[in-house]
């Protein structure tokens, strides 16, 4: 077995933090699935912080619960369990929250999961590892901040092992990340609100939809799985987080643009982070943003009838695969490069004018990205870089659509290549 230095919330343990917010009492320590309360939840405990991220079964932890209080707090529960040599735990608790945090604890290793426990009183809980408590951690972070807008799939889709990897090594803290994230999140929303009209309805039911998405990817992954599986788990939740307000009755196209915004605020507010946890923020959110714009632009193929529309989903497949696997931001840069000159190809021929004209359809918007970028370097709030973004859109677009008014669909090529700049 694997063990390592207990892992921190902020400077303190997850379960040492429940017991000094919330004191220790005798029914804190119950020991016995009988004793614990109305509320199972189970999973398993393993230790993937040695080389090779190979998971090695945690026999003999004591498994706790903690409620995430309205201060972002944890508030200890009753009931304990002792994991098998499997590294299964079934524990019986009086947590009843629809947030938990389950914590493990065996000499020097510790780790935690965070558990969506609304929907039932007997939950399956994702396989503690270095990730799930780095999400943990965030998440309670989040909402200490009072992050109201940041819901645990956006901490799952940012939080990814790499990210995980440097809160463990005490390379970045989990409060900055939170910050971070929150800044992003805010950025998307507040574009969505001013620019595209969403309302608070919107919103509500794009969290539903999220908390439906955390859940799925919590049952994916309550056993024990291979990485295939779980890559897959994955994809399937950033898909979910990037496309949650279409999902929820949205324009595509808002919903890229809105992504565009969260994306440029990750860059803009993670500058002075570790460098690699500042990559792989910045990653995850260009991701995001091409499933999100990646989606759009098949909408607005589909919206014409267009027989490109396979093509142009192979585009936006091939970014997304390329972003994934990138190990540096040129090789990003160079990613959104290629989606762009393809996008270009199929626009030209949708509207039936040569790729010279397209081509100059594109150079005519570079004013509006040199303006873009001049006023990023600026920005000191979120509120600027939401500012900056619905400035670049409306005026790359205007543009763009002058130079190819000759067509009748003008603002259709508009406003897809507006998307696929990766501006």
């Amino acid at each position: 077995m694997n063990t390592h230095p207990i892992r921190s919330l902020t400077g303190t343990a997850l379960l040492a933090s429940a017991l000094l917010f919330t004191g220790c009492d005798s029914d804190s320590n119950v020991s016995g699935p009988d004793n614990g309360g109305d509320r199972t939840i189970s999973g398993f405990v393993t230790d993937d912080a040695s080389a090779g991220k190979t998971a090695g079964d945690i026999e003999g932890a004591v498994v706790t619960a903690a409620e995430i209080n309205a201060q972002g707090r944890l508030d200890a529960a009753a009931g304990e369990a002792t994991t098998d040599a499997s590294g299964r735990y079934v524990l019986r608790t009086s947590a009843d929250a629809d947030w938990v945090v389950v914590t493990a604890n065996k000499g020097n290793f510790e780790s935690s999961v965070l558990v969506d426990a609304e929907s039932s009183s007997n939950v399956g809980a994702m396989t503690m590892n270095t990730e799930t408590h780095a999400e943990a951690e965030v998440y309670v972070e989040s909402r200490r901040q009072s992050q109201d807008d940041v819901t645990a799939a956006d901490v799952a889709a940012y939080v990814n092992a790499e990210v995980a990897a440097r809160v463990e090594a005490g390379a970045e803290s989990a409060s900055r990340i939170a910050v971070a994230i929150g800044d992003a999140v805010r950025a998307e929303r507040e574009y969505a609100e001013e620019e595209e009209g969403l309302d608070d309805d919107d919103f509500r039911d794009a969290r539903e939809e999220d908390e439906q998405a955390y859940r799925s990817y919590q049952a994916s992954l309550s056993s024990k799985v291979s990485a295939s599986v779980a890559a897959s788990a994955r994809q399937a939740l950033e898909t979910s987080v990037a496309t949650s307000h279409v999902r929820a009755g949205a324009d595509a196209t808002a919903q890229a643009k809105a992504a565009g915004a969260a994306k440029t605020a990750m860059k803009s507010f993670s500058a002075s982070m570790d460098s690699q946890t500042r990559f792989h923020l910045r990653k995850n959110a260009e991701l995001m943003a091409a499933i999100a714009s990646g989606s759009a632009i098949e909408s607005e193929f589909r919206s014409q009838g267009s027989s490109r529309t396979t093509a142009v989903v192979q585009l936006a497949t091939n970014l997304q695969t390329r972003i994934r696997a990138a190990s540096s931001e040129s090789a990003i840069t160079e990613a959104w490069a290629d989606f762009r000159s393809g996008i270009k190809t199929e626009v030209a021929a949708e509207l039936s004018l040569s790729e010279t004209v397209v081509e100059a359809a594109l150079t005519s918007a570079a004013g509006a990205e040199a303006t873009l970028l001049t006023q990023l370097l600026a920005a000191t709030t979120v509120d600027a870089v939401v500012n900056a973004k619905a400035a670049y859109y409306a005026a790359a677009q205007s543009s763009i659509q002058s130079v190819l008014s000759a067509s009748a669909n003008a603002d259709f090529g508009a406003k897809v290549l507006v998307l696929a700049s990766g501006n």
